[in-house]
């Protein structure tokens, strides 16, 4: 396999059909993947510490709350408490098992 550079380019400098292995379960990763993370690293190195903390934490606030209301459809007959726990069960599953030992 080529090395690949950050900016979807080999060495010799083909970016057409250069393909890189990708963490998406297994795909193979194209030159308009590339582009796009390579746009969305120059982003993120632009920012701050700050901007980067708020960014994080505004995405992880926007997955819990696709999340909850994922489970909520699921299980619409559940209450708030139990929707909660399984939340931390699927976000947390060894310490989930770690609190059902203790008790």
């Amino acid at each position: 396999m080529e090395d690949v550079r950050e900016d979807g380019g080999t060495e010799d400098g083909n970016r057409s059909g250069a393909m890189i292995p990708c963490y998406y379960h297994g795909m193979k990763s194209n030159n308009a993947m590339m582009d796009i993370e390579t746009m969305q690293l120059k982003k993120l190195r632009s920012m701050t510490g700050e901007e980067r903390s708020l960014f994080v934490y505004e995405w992880s606030e926007f997955v819990k709350s696709v999340t909850l209301a994922r489970i909520q459809n699921e299980h619409p007959e559940w209450d708030k408490i139990e929707i909660a726990n399984e939340f931390f069960r699927e976000q947390f599953p060894d310490e989930w098992t770690l609190l059902q030992y203790e008790k």
